[in-house]
């Protein structure tokens, strides 16, 4: 009887534990694998925010290009002069992308404060773009500047996304 009560007490758990739990709170909905579809608006933003990491990450790329191109001995200037002007294009064109975020986004959409961070530091990093030198000695700290502010857009990009999405599945 002792080894039947065991095995009956086992079974009982295993199927408690595999037994779905449904709550009516968002946290159990997102869990649950039939999340409901986000709605064509909330698509396209989320689709708009990933298309501002894309970016983000070509800002990162071009300031490694730049910081490269100055440590070349001798360095070309003409090079990097082209190589700040297209890092300034691709910091316009995030800003254009995230300004379309906004712009689309629902109101009351939970990645609207997030989006006016990236807005906020945006501003910021077109600034520093813009006054790059094209020396090392005196861009040095910006172009360090630069990559830690596109870094932090990226994740708060990634933020955005999440924010964006909710409690339903963009795919």
């Amino acid at each position: 009887m002792h080894f039947a009560s065991g095995l009956l007490l086992a079974l009982g758990l295993s199927f408690v534990a595999a037994t779905p739990v449904t709550h009516s709170h968002s946290h159990a909905r997102r869990a649950n694998s039939k999340a409901t579809a986000c709605t064509p608006e909330i698509k396209a933003l989320v689709a708009g925010i990933n298309k501002n990491i894309d970016i983000q990450k070509q800002e990162l790329a071009q300031t490694k290009v730049i910081s490269e191109a100055q440590t070349k001995n001798p360095p070309d200037a003409a090079a990097i002069k082209a190589d700040q002007a297209k890092l300034v294009e691709i910091v316009k064109e995030g800003a254009a992308v995230r300004a379309n975020n906004q712009k689309i986004a629902p109101a009351g959409n939970a990645a609207l404060p997030g989006l006016a961070k990236v807005a906020n530091a945006q501003a910021g990093e077109l600034k520093i773009a813009e006054a790059l030198t094209g020396k090392t000695a005196t861009d040095a700290k910006s172009l360090a500047s630069l990559t830690e502010m596109f870094t932090g857009g990226i994740k708060q990009n990634q933020q955005n996304a999440k924010d964006a999405a909710g409690n339903c599945t963009t795919a």
